[in-house]
């Protein structure tokens, strides 16, 4: 993980109003829409093979356990039941986002590159879904994510 994103447009678009609705909500709201995005982006990235991206792999366990500690301190400062009927309509928009854009970036197609000699047979890359480029996307994604969740906690009205 790391440098340079793609300047591919993603196939799934960002949900702006989702971030713009919670940053007029109170901050048990607000936390909780962090957490939940934090849990999503965890999950895209547990439940994928993802040796496919090329990224470091180091670089990724430590991202994920920085996620992981993240989650684990938010759930530690949320008030579960205020914040749950609140925002229902928002978790399950916040859901098919995050399930379009698994759907749309990596869901692999079968087909794989050819076996490069001297490579893992089962480590090519996906030729379509589940690309390099697919990777880069969801990548690129999470980034934004991860800026606009800083701007949520940090300036709570933008």
């Amino acid at each position: 993980m790391g440098g340079q994103t793609t300047t591919q447009d993603p196939a799934v678009a960002f949900p702006y109003n989702l971030y713009k609705q919670v940053s007029s909500r109170g901050v048990q709201v607000r936390l909780w829409f962090i957490r939940e995005n934090l849990q999503h982006i965890h999950d895209l990235y547990d439940h994928i093979q993802r040796s496919y991206a090329g990224w470091n792999q180091l670089k990724m366990v430590e991202f994920m356990q920085s996620v992981e500690r993240q989650i684990q301190e938010l759930n530690s400062c949320l008030k579960e039941p205020n914040v749950a009927t609140e925002s229902r309509k928002l978790g399950k928009k916040l859901s098919k986002y995050y399930c379009r854009l698994r759907r749309k970036s990596l869901q692999p197609s079968g087909t794989e590159a050819p076996h490069q000699p001297g490579s893992d047979p089962g480590s090519g890359i996906l030729l379509q879904g589940g690309s390099a480029v697919g990777w880069e996307l969801l990548r690129q994604e999470t980034l934004k994510h991860l800026n606009r969740i800083d701007r949520l906690s940090n300036h709570p009205s933008q």
